[in-house]
């Protein structure tokens, strides 16, 4: 059976910052897409984990999405991600998307493939497919994100499962191992500086025959506050520098070659980047 594969929808009620739109109906308006295009499509829509980004929803949207979920012909089916849990509690008791589930408007993922929502260890396998809230990158995950695992480890260290939906980390992606796929859909929203040029997408699946496509989600242009981005750059870049300076706040002299030294003690950089400062070093003796 065909299927959309989404994630990360973090439907709020707050519009960030830097937009300049009505955020909280262009998010809407996105997910009626989604909803439309399985419909369109036949096919079961499958969305990977924080569906809120906060385990809050005023009543009349969420009548909206009630509505709205009951009318994908094959269903809404989800697991839930930390965003959509109360100081990530798993007890779904008065959270948005325990009511939907209550209320038959989404169903659990667990009731056609193999889940672990956020926090849960990894199932025995039953199905074909898994669906998985968790940090899975495309590549060998940066040294800060210390629970991430990437695509191609989670395929080879979990070789029980031929598809594998995932959510949680906000870039889009798609691995092939083997012949066995893990799909990452990232976010739909560009709600921050990073994702200004990020073209929302989910992913059409049809397993009879093993395709799958990128579908573009519509946006609009020029709904980005570009002051207050510029405000928002402005602030990081006195934040790091502060943040700098608080860690060689130590002993600073006038000599250049006594500062880099006391800087590598203090920051303790990587191989690499030693490497380059001791050929800065070395030229510094020269001259």
């Amino acid at each position: 059976m065909k299927k959309i594969y989404s994630a990360d929808w973090h439907i709020t009620f707050k519009k960030p910052r830097i937009r300049t739109d009505d955020y909280t109906y262009v998010q809407y308006d996105k997910i009626k897409f989604i909803c439309e295009l399985a419909n369109k499509h036949n096919a079961r829509l499958i969305v990977a984990g924080d569906i809120f980004d906060k385990p809050y929803c005023p009543i009349p949207w969420l009548y909206a999405y009630m509505v709205l979920f009951q009318s994908v012909k094959n269903g809404v089916y989800v697991v839930y991600g930390q965003h959509d849990l109360h100081f990530h509690n798993p007890n779904l008791g008065r959270t948005p998307i325990g009511i939907l589930l209550a209320a038959g408007a989404v169903k659990h993922a667990g009731q056609i493939m193999d889940v672990c929502n956020f926090g849960e260890v990894l199932p025995e396998q039953h199905h074909t497919h898994l669906c998985i809230h968790a940090p899975i990158t495309q590549y060998e995950p940066p040294f800060f994100m210390e629970d991430a695992v990437s695509a191609a480890d989670f395929l080879q260290e979990n070789p029980e499962w031929q598809y594998v939906v995932s959510g949680d980390f906000h870039e889009q992606h798609v691995t092939e191992v083997e012949g066995r796929i893990l799909f990452n859909p990232g976010p739909i929203m560009r709600a921050d500086k990073g994702k200004m040029q990020m073209q929302p997408k989910v992913i059409l699946h049809d397993d009879t025959n093993n395709e799958w496509e990128w579908i573009e989600i519509p946006i609009k242009q020029n709904i980005f506050d570009i002051d207050k981005l510029d405000a928002d750059d402005r602030k990081d870049y006195k934040d790091r520098i502060r943040e700098f300076a608080n860690n060689i706040d130590v002993g600073v002299k006038q000599n250049f070659r006594e500062n880099v030294q006391l800087v590598i003690s203090c920051m303790k950089p990587k191989d690499k980047t030693l490497e380059i400062l001791d050929s800065i070093l070395e030229t510094t003796n020269e001259r």
